[in-house]
């Protein structure tokens, strides 16, 4: 099965998740709930998801140590196709778009990003375990110590490469030159990728500009709640954020859309959010985030295709790096 077809596939199946949602939630309890919202909290919840879409950037900018501006259309269109993809796993998108786009090689750009993920995976490990400290005694606690353990490996498998060239070596042989993108990779690649190296004192801004991130994310979901006349915890909802969307990136699904919003809706629910208020809160939530991000995504994409040749993208002919 080709990797389109496949990726076809887990896309059908989250769109039929999320159908499901709607129609076993009762579509006209959900219109109910949507007339009566006060729409100002959500307007200020998209303000504050574009605010994060460009700290992203920024922390990127940081890494890479590069222009934050010419950053933002790379960093828009990555994380969509990333977004499109099981896992996330084209997250590499963001190196050879940058190349196309300027020249910067993608040995130098890809630790970046690795860095990126790393710092982003570890945030969340935080904040979905102390969501687990107040659902402990729910369904999901075994679910979600397995994947705060999960994410913890992939953490160290992430910094493994990143500080061990011969396990990194592995890496890249085995599994990241299988990627369509990056298949023309090669020894002067490798040299170069550990050559580079990237301070601690940006790693740990890095790390914090992460956390304060994810914290805005919690801030998002609880403003839709409370727009609905629901009020949690704001932690609470940074947790059930984090914990969401780990169960949902471990689903592979694309973008974790369905898996994450039944989650989301189990552990609203689990906190005794009733269930037309959790189901809608969340289905607005995921549109201003993910959806509103895919569509940001998009007019870079128009931005992009004017500036530089996106057929140079094409997953079949990869790139010479």
């Amino acid at each position: 099965m080709s990797l389109k077809i496949y990726r076809n596939i887990l896309f059908a199946v989250s769109l039929a998740i999320l159908a499901a949602i709607v129609l076993l939630s009762n579509p006209a309890q959900i219109y109910s709930e949507l007339i009566k919202s006060r729409f100002e909290l959500v307007i200020l919840g998209l303000l504050i998801t574009t605010f994060t879409a460009l700290l992203r950037v920024f922390k990127w900018a940081l890494l890479l140590k590069t222009r934050f501006l010419s950053l933002i259309p790379v960093q828009f269109l990555g994380i969509t196709v990333s977004m499109l993809t099981p896992g996330r796993v084209a997250e590499p998108t963001k190196a050879v778009l940058l190349k196309i786009m300027d020249g910067t090689p993608v040995s130098k750009s890809l630790p970046s990003i690795i860095w990126e993920r790393v710092l982003d995976i570890a945030a969340i490990i935080i904040f979905a375990f102390f969501s687990l400290t107040i659902l402990a005694q729910t369904q999901f606690s075994l679910l979600g110590y397995i994947g705060v353990v999960v994410f913890s490996v992939l953490v160290i498998v992430f910094l493994l490469i990143l500080y061990s060239k011969s396990f990194g070596m592995t890496i890249f042989n085995k599994i990241i030159i299988k990627l369509p993108l990056l298949k023309n990779l090669n020894q002067e690649f490798i040299r170069s990728f550990y050559a580079v190296r990237i301070g601690r004192e940006r790693i740990t801004f890095g790390f914090v500009i992460a956390l304060f991130i994810w914290l805005l994310d919690g801030l998002v979901l609880y403003l839709v709640l409370l727009a609905f006349n629901a009020e949690i915890n704001p932690l609470a909802a940074v947790g059930i954020v984090s914990l969401s969307v780990m169960i949902g990136v471990a689903s592979s699904l694309p973008g974790g859309l369905g898996s994450t919003e039944i989650v989301m809706i189990l552990l609203l629910n689990s906190i005794g959010v009733q269930n037309p208020i959790a189901v809608t809160a969340v289905l607005i939530y995921r549109f201003i985030t993910i959806w509103y991000g895919l569509t940001l995504g998009f007019a870079s994409f128009l931005y992009l295709s004017r500036k530089i040749n996106l057929h140079e993208l094409n997953l079949n002919s990869g790139l010479k790096i």
